[in-house]
């Protein structure tokens, strides 16, 4: 199962370039160096895109956490090779959510580069919650890595990798 997985991910992340790349070789006046202010902006919106995946694990609702993502959203567990399309990623998350139960979400060492309407966002998480003490560990620290698609004005979520890890 993993050579199909290295092969889906080749496939997801240099089609996804490939497609930017060719979509960046367009007319000359698509060739103008963006404004740093735009940059900073979608930047801005990015960050606070991503600042809004804590709320929605706060909050404990996996539909919130989805709101931000395109309709064909692919999730990959790089531990497992597993692939989530949209709805199967929210059942993986009400799955996660137990009733009663809280967790949080910390992320770091954030890394966004913004190209013209797609986006690279790298960093680090750590999840935290009351019911991974009752299992026997500390909680769960990994990365995780996201495409994003300016799609009009609004940036989506295309594709989110992750690996993690039990802390003890």
């Amino acid at each position: 199962m993993k050579p199909y997985f290295y092969i889906l991910l080749v496939l997801l992340v240099g089609g996804s370039i490939g497609y930017f790349i060719g979509q960046r070789a367009g007319t000359p006046s698509d060739l103008a160096p963006k404004s740093s202010d735009s940059s900073s902006d979608d930047h801005a919106t990015i960050t606070a895109l991503l600042d809004r995946q804590k709320e929605a694990f706060s909050a404990h609702d996996e539909l919130l956490l989805f709101r931000d993502c395109a309709a064909n959203y692919v999730e990959i567990n790089a531990d497992t090779g597993e692939v989530f399309d949209l709805q199967r990623a929210v059942v993986r998350h009400h799955e996660e959510f137990q009733p009663g139960k809280t967790i949080n979400l910390g992320l770091g060492s954030l890394d966004i580069q913004v190209m013209r309407s797609a986006a690279l966002a790298r960093g680090t998480y750590s999840k935290t919650s009351d019911q991974f003490a009752e299992q026997g560990f500390s909680g769960l620290g990994g990365e995780v890595v996201w495409l994003l698609s300016k799609q009009g004005a609004r940036w989506k979520i295309v594709a989110s990798l992750w690996r993690e890890e039990k802390k003890r």
